[in-house]
């Protein structure tokens, strides 16, 4: 800074300490009349010790040329000088008139991107490259951690990690969050690097990794918003926004926002037609012996996995399921001209919508008599008068609203569940309760 006394220019030099909190104060107080006078919208100014860049966020031509006359006033009456090299014009979004502007008797020029607090923002507010530059610095900073660090344990790494990578990834991240996939895979893969330092789990996969050493994917955390009416709140993981999805994919099983099971479905038979194809290809013999172990193994584990969760709810998606039971039946040497209920009965098999009765029922008494006695309790309701017909152990059947929710499992077993005679029910193991519960169900083909 120079001043100008009586006796002719000469510098001085601040006697505040560099990093107290006197300084940011005495220079607010020195700037405090910086914008007296200006009506323009929105003005920004960049304080670096060498006065770079001031940024003019507003499209109106006559009030920005009055606002750096002012700035040029304001500069010569208190001794300041600016560095007009670095005074640049960032001219933001579509259909811009790009006025020039200029400070004094200087035009100045105009940039596509400017760097502001460690932020680049460009003139279409685009974060790739504020992405791009991000992943350049966490990159340099874990590698020198892996050159630097010999041990490779979870107890130094991941402390590492957190104190020296992940500040700079998710420092101000609510203003430069990013907007497409490759941006979201571009900072996911410094945490993908930083998980393969450490010793033990680098051959697995990344979600294993990531579980091991208690971090998440970034990349994977999505917000599902369910049933209607929705708010649809916003929420942040440390310092990252969660982006929404219309459906999820979670242990198998997929889910939308509203809980609708037709693409579930769709995804089952899907997997399970390839499978029938190859067996069918490479296996020669068509025997009875032959093909229905085969499908027991490995097709229908693929139809009735975590069925109570996402059984068929439509007549469609019933149909989709049970055409891949159809054409495994046709696979039978001597069946092929049979109905279908016919080949059921000569394969003594039952059909998928009385197996999902079955299983409903037993994972049913699962949770009422046996394993998760604890966990069907907030599950299920008793009916608490003891004058009822049949079994003892009849559940409430609770009224709703909505007719989606009596596809649900809690919902639709407990009709079945009430109707089943008491020694079922009162079965000691679940072994019993399945051989007696064939019985029950033999009617039903």
């Amino acid at each position: 800074m120079e001043l100008n006394p009586a006796g002719g220019r000469s510098s001085t030099t601040s006697d505040v300490p560099q990093g107290s909190a006197l300084g940011p104060v005495l220079f607010n107080i020195f700037i405090n009349d910086l914008d007296k006078g200006s009506s323009a919208p929105s003005v920004s100014m960049q304080t670096t010790p060498s006065w770079a860049g001031v940024l003019i966020y507003s499209r109106v031509g006559r009030l920005c040329r009055g606002i750096w006359t002012r700035l040029d006033r304001w500069a010569k009456a208190n001794y300041v000088k600016f560095n007009k090299a670095q005074c640049w014009v960032l001219h933001l979004g579509h259909n811009n008139p790009m006025q020039r502007y200029r400070l004094g008797e200087e035009w100045l020029e105009s940039c596509p991107a400017e760097k502001d607090l460690g932020l680049l923002v460009d003139s279409q507010l685009n974060m790739s490259q504020q992405c791009a530059l991000v992943a350049k610095k966490a990159n340099g900073i874990l590698a020198c951690i892996r050159n630097s660090v010999a041990s490779r344990s979870r107890e130094v790494i991941v402390p590492l990690y957190s104190a020296l990578v992940r500040p700079h990834l998710e420092w101000c991240v609510q203003f430069w969050a990013r907007h497409y996939k490759k941006d979201i895979g571009v900072l996911a893969h410094g945490q993908t690097k930083a998980t393969k330092l450490v010793k033990g789990p680098e051959h697995k996969s990344y979600e294993y990794q990531l579980r091991e050493l208690g971090l998440f994917s970034l990349a994977k955390c999505k917000v599902l918003y369910v049933g209607r009416g929705n708010p649809k709140h916003k929420y942040k993981l440390g310092g990252e926004w969660l982006e929404s999805s219309p459906e999820e994919k979670d242990l198998g099983v997929l889910v939308d926002e509203n809980l609708s099971m037709c693409w579930q479905c769709v995804l089952a038979a899907h997997k399970v037609n390839p499978i029938l194809g190859c067996i069918k290809r490479s296996v020669a013999s068509r025997s009875r012996e032959g093909i229905l172990p085969l499908y027991s193994s490995l097709v229908r584990a693929h139809l009735e996995y975590c069925i109570q969760l996402w059984g068929p709810q439509n007549r469609k998606d019933m149909d989709v399921l049970e055409q891949v039971q159809r054409r495994a039946k046709k696979m039978i040497r001597g069946l092929e001209y049979l109905s279908y209920e016919d080949r059921l009965r000569q394969l003594r098999l039952s059909s998928p919508e009385k197996r999902r009765l079955w299983g409903d029922l037993r994972a049913a008494f699962q949770h009422l008599k046996v394993a998760y006695r604890k966990a069907g309790e907030g599950l299920f309701t008793r009916v608490c008068s003891d004058r009822t017909r049949g079994n003892i152990s009849k559940l409430r059947e609770v009224r709703f609203r909505l007719d989606i929710r009596k596809k649900f499992f809690t919902m639709r077993v407990v009709k079945h569940w009430n109707r089943l005679p008491r020694e079922a029910v009162d079965a000691p193991t679940l072994e019993v309760f399945k051989a007696r519960l064939d019985g029950a169900l033999s009617n039903v083909v």
